[in-house]
């Protein structure tokens, strides 16, 4: 996300107790730690001066003074975003379930902000876990040195979905339930196609920088998350069959479309793996997958995650916008095999962005 993109990062806390201030010297990095938090602080604080030991000593690391906020919730930096922001797939609305957020300016790469979201890493189990900490700031703190060519074209595109349906998916407000449907999937389609490279080539350099047992366990805390989850997917059931108001066909397209928001973006963080031939993390991230997640779901779901990996170890570090349109589009035909099922047929084009004068965002 950029610096510009938030009208003065400083400033998310202004209205905010300060309950911790400190400054830290990392080899080369001014580190400043500011929360309206007390417990926790220091024991991530040191998590972090790990992370930035590591890379800092790297040739190509760009920051000379690295902020860090630790935030009780991110409603300070949701309410400093500008209008023009360009965001992660969700919008402002979905920073406040991101437990790490690094704001940096690819015009001044001198500093950047790291906002922890201590709400959300205690909801994920991640606030007294040092190692899953270590991870999370690894990857946040990778998005500027994973920068490249496929990366930059990323920013430039956008998709533009086209969707028809077989048959109503409601009785009554037919054109307000579509919306809601194309909502849910424009995000996901988003996430997985022109957002992923950000995502794939910083967990690609998490693991070339030996923070790989870290990312592991990190990610096999979500694939565990996943597999609790499912236990209340029957509620999800009984809630969509008790709606008037949806058709038969209506209550199977909005549950095939759940079990995809909620699982296949778990392809995002595996898929590096695979990249860079961890065959044992692998195995076992995915034996957790095939035999308590992918059971429980349509079973369009295991196909599509499993398409989806192959789709991503074709990501090169230098394609254009023209290639990476294709991948684009590739996915995207990923999900709709999975949808067509369900009578939802999915198309998109892949456009390029209107530009608004705002630089790259994270």
């Amino acid at each position: 996300m950029a610096q510009d993109q938030i009208r003065n990062p400083q400033s998310a806390i202004r209205n905010r107790t300060i309950r911790h201030f400190a400054l830290h010297r990392i080899g080369p990095v001014e580190l400043r730690v500011i929360s309206d938090i007390e417990a926790g602080v220091i024991a991530l604080t040191e998590v972090e001066e790990e992370v930035l030991r590591r890379y800092s000593s790297q040739p190509d690391w760009p920051h000379r003074v690295v902020s860090l906020f630790v935030l009780s919730d991110m409603s300070p930096l949701q309410r400093q975003l500008t209008r023009t922001a360009k965001l992660p797939p969700g919008g402002v609305a979905a920073l406040a379930y991101r437990p790490v957020v690094n704001v940096y300016d690819l015009a001044d790469s001198t500093a950047c902000h790291i906002f922890i979201n201590q709400t959300a890493m205690i909801k994920e189990g991640y606030w007294d876990d040092p190692l899953a900490q270590t991870a999370l700031l690894a990857h946040e703190h990778g998005h500027p040195l994973a920068e490249n060519a496929t990366v930059r074209a990323s920013r430039e595109l956008a998709l533009a979905l086209g969707l028809s349906y077989r048959e109503p998916l409601s009785t009554t407000d037919e054109a307000a339930w579509r919306d809601k449907l194309r909502r849910l999937l424009e995000v996901l389609t988003d996430k997985l196609t022109l957002y992923a490279p950000r995502e794939i080539f910083t967990n690609d350099l998490v693991l070339r920088s030996e923070f790989t047992d870290a990312l592991y366990h990190l990610d096999m805390i979500n694939v565990r998350n996943a597999a609790r989850a499912v236990q209340s997917r029957p509620a999800l059931v009984a809630g969509l069959m008790a709606e008037p108001a949806l058709t038969g066909t209506g209550r199977a397209a909005f549950l095939a479309l759940a079990d995809l928001k909620a699982h296949l973006d778990l392809a995002l963080e595996i898929a590096s793996f695979h990249r860079l031939d961890r065959a044992a993390q692998v195995r076992s991230l995915e034996q957790v997958l095939e035999a308590t997640v992918f059971p429980a779901l349509v079973p369009e779901t295991a196909p599509a995650y499993r398409a989806l990996i192959e789709r991503y170890q074709t990501l090169t570090p230098d394609m254009t916008s023209e290639a990476l349109a294709g991948f684009a589009r590739q996915v995207v035909t990923v999900l709709a095999d999975a949808l067509r099922p369900y009578g939802v047929d999915l198309g998109a084009s892949i456009v390029g962005r209107a530009r608004s004068g705002d630089r790259p965002e994270r």
